[in-house]
């Protein structure tokens, strides 16, 4: 009776569509997987991405495979497995969507530009293992506002934290004997730093490593240390005392 009706056709229009938009839905939403050397990734629909395998994560730009650069804007925490030994150059260069990561300690070396540009990356705890951290991993990473950088690390590279906007404050451990140029530069939200080491390399004459911190900055060190002469010589940065150098102290102020 209704063979030719307006309004069957209009049903049997709009159930097409229905199933179209279903199908497209499916596919949007469907799990992603495939290999980055030996590593093994996946893309799990609500933004998850899992590494997992043995062995070095390649350099993103010498991967064998596009890997997750197809879904960068799509991955919004990343959990790389015990096992994975590095994070490869560029690897998550940005993945828009990031906000946090999980860093386990077989990790042992993250290369250049890592987390450039993960505008949504907040919070990033590094595991003990990590010894090697390359230049500008957290470039523009400006909602990053607070990291842990473990005692196993032993250098800060240049622009490590250039345009870290949100960053408030840093601790850095007696294990890092050097920061590189421009680590700090731009971050103006960053009111405090502090640096165990007495004897750390801050960056060298010609470049700020805390260039255009926030106004009033201060710089917490060891009396007598780099951090105190550094201060003394750089634009905008008051120096706080932390007493006369002792080790033990040095740990117990990088654990409370």
């Amino acid at each position: 009776m209704f063979t030719h009706s307006p309004v069957k056709k209009l049903l049997l229009c709009c159930a097409l569509l229905a199933l179209l938009l279903g199908l497209c839905c499916a596919s949007a939403l469907a799990e992603e997987s495939g290999t980055c050397g030996t590593l093994s990734w996946t893309l799990s629909d609500d933004g998850i991405l899992t590494i997992s395998g043995t062995g070095e994560m390649e350099s993103f730009d010498y991967c064998t495979t596009d890997a997750w650069r197809g879904h960068r804007s799509a991955i919004k925490k990343v959990t790389i497995q015990n096992g994975v030994m590095s994070i490869g150059e560029c690897a998550f260069n940005g993945c828009s969507s990031l906000s946090s990561i999980t860093i386990p300690a077989s990790v042992t070396s993250i290369g250049e530009g890592a987390f450039y540009s993960c505008s949504s990356l907040s919070s990033v705890t590094i595991q003990d293992g990590v010894t090697s951290i390359g230049d500008g991993v957290f470039f523009d990473c400006d909602s990053l506002s607070s990291i842990t950088i473990p005692e196993s690390v032993t250098g800060i590279g240049n622009c490590f934290f250039w345009r870290c906007r949100s960053l408030s404050s840093v601790t850095i451990p007696d294990s890092v004997t050097s920061i590189g140029c421009d680590a700090f530069r731009n971050c103006d939200s960053l009111t405090s730093a502090t640096i165990l080491n007495p004897d750390c390399v801050i960056g060298n004459s010609d470049y700020d490593v805390f260039l255009r911190a926030a106004s009033g900055f201060v710089l917490h060190g060891w009396t007598g240390s780099t951090a105190e002469i550094y201060a003394a010589s750089a634009d905008g940065v008051t120096f706080e005392s932390l007493g006369a150098f002792d080790s033990n102290a040095a740990n117990v102020f990088y654990n409370k």
